[in-house]
């Protein structure tokens, strides 16, 4: 049986930011460690090259399903370029009104890190409200909990912590890099919603033509693995505007699948 902060990091952690996808930058391939790239050269994340012709202006819509294929929810997940930031923005919510999410994610394309958070979460009887200001591992900012119109929480944040990339970062950067057999980046990820740090990594599993709602697709298949709570399962296509096309969070048992995807 679950906890009711088990359930809801489930939940949340399913709706992107579910979010909710950890972003940061590494000076030699797999070691884990930050690095300033000039955003004409070569840019790395998670110590990986980056592929920078696949961040485009993009808006993808997901179903959310349970285990039996019924769908339960939705999502709308979309990512757009000003200047030197890459803007994410999410609305995701299960259809009997248990979750309703909104955030909105930053990312500068120069240092390739995460450089803002703002957060929604609506849960039965409470609101979860985060933003956050990431900065050479300094994070700033503020995190309050209101419970039937009651602040439980109220919190200044402003402390340092040893991560490599938010978790929100892997929605939004995943699809840039190249994953092949035998691949597996270990890195600490930090999690928002209760201001922890996770050891993780990410791994090849398959490669698999898979069939959603939007379309056949050859994928990748990469694994998220957080130590169990917060593990996801990821296919990225193998198309030239790559895109996550199918996610799965075995602990809950949802499944989350593209119905479809425009340029912006």
């Amino acid at each position: 049986m679950l906890t009711i902060k088990e359930e809801m990091k489930i939940k949340t952690a399913t709706l992107f930011f579910l979010c909710t996808m950890l972003l940061a930058s590494c000076s030699q391939k797999k070691t884990g460690q930050h690095v300033v790239a000039d955003i004409d050269s070569a840019k790395t994340w998670l110590g990986q090259d980056v592929d920078s012709e696949q961040i485009n202006d993009i808006i993808n819509t997901y179903h959310i399903n349970d285990s039996t294929g019924s769908k339960v929810g939705s999502m709308i997940f979309s990512l757009a370029k000003n200047g030197n930031m890459l803007i994410a923005k999410d609305t995701s919510q299960f259809d009997d009104g248990r979750v309703y999410e909104t955030a909105i994610l930053k990312v500068d394309l120069e240092e390739m890190t995460l450089r803002g958070l703002d957060m929604d979460i609506k849960v039965p009887n409470a609101d979860v409200f985060i933003d956050l200001v990431p900065s050479k591992k300094k994070i700033v900012g503020k995190l309050r909990v209101n419970r039937d119109s009651t602040v439980m929480v109220d919190r200044k944040i402003d402390s340092t912590y040893t991560y490599e990339a938010f978790r929100e970062e892997i929605y939004m950067l995943l699809h840039t890099i190249q994953l092949g057999p035998g691949d597996r980046i270990p890195f600490k990820m930090f999690f928002p919603n209760d201001l922890s740090v996770v050891n993780s990594s990410l791994s090849f599993e398959k490669e698999e033509i898979i069939e959603v709602p939007a379309g056949k697709f050859k994928t990748t298949v990469v694994y998220l693995d957080t130590g169990g709570l917060l593990d996801n399962r990821i296919w990225i296509s193998k198309e030239n505007n790559k895109k996550l096309v199918k996610f799965s969070v075995p602990k809950a048992k949802l499944n989350i699948e593209l119905v479809s995807s425009k340029s912006l």
